[in-house]
């Protein structure tokens, strides 16, 4: 029986382990990506909040030179969604016909290759340009999803570490609960074979 109860405690634990460590790679792992994703959008939207704010400042060398202080791709996107100046070569005149602003919804980014036009997955945040109390255009500011990883790779080691450490003092815990149990179950196991003794000595006497 000793030896039961120890297997369903330690196979428990194994289960409980397993348990965690799946809910921290898939739900932990999807939570802090999210997390950074947002970090690293409200950065990028303050950056395309900075360019629109002065359509003096919407010129081929600017966004070129913002595109090398942050290391992204900037472009400005006119109303029927052609790019009129860009930091990747090649893009000049280029058409985003799929492009809508809409598709950013409330959240004032997206992810994905951009409508194709980016060759990698892509956190993408678009600002409105107003001209003449109507929208000229668009800043549009695409980063890397990859550029992402190390960030989370880093988070994601330190909570592992936690867990390990976790799962260590929950060892350690089940261990003394084992022993425990296996001491109270000793004591009452004799205490019973010593009343039992007693009851039996007495009726062999009487008799």
């Amino acid at each position: 029986m000793k030896k039961t109860l120890y297997y369903k405690l330690i196979l428990g634990y194994i289960l409980f382990a397993l348990l965690g460590i799946l809910f921290i790679e898939m739900a932990g792992s999807k939570m802090i990506e999210k997390k950074l994703i947002k970090q690293k959008a409200s950065d990028l939207f303050d950056q395309a909040h900075f360019i629109s704010s002065d359509y003096s400042l919407i010129t081929q060398k600017n966004i070129s030179d913002m595109s090398v202080l942050l290391t992204v791709d900037v472009m400005y996107i006119d109303y029927n969604n052609n790019i009129i100046y860009s930091s990747r070569r090649g893009d000049a005149k280029t058409n985003i016909k799929d492009f809508d602003i809409t598709d950013f919804g409330n959240k004032t980014y997206i992810t994905g290759d951009f409508y194709g036009h980016c060759p990698t997955d892509t956190l993408s945040v678009a600002m409105p340009i107003a001209k003449n109390y109507r929208t000229d255009g668009y800043i549009i500011i695409n980063y890397p999803l990859s550029r992402l990883q190390p960030a989370k790779d880093n988070i994601m080691t330190q909570i592992y570490l936690i867990a390990l450490a976790l799962f260590g003092f929950s060892f350690v815990i089940l261990i003394i609960v084992t022993f425990m149990v296996y001491n109270s179950m000793l004591f009452t196991h004799k205490l019973y074979f010593l009343r039992n003794t007693q009851v039996t000595y007495v009726i062999f006497m009487q008799v």
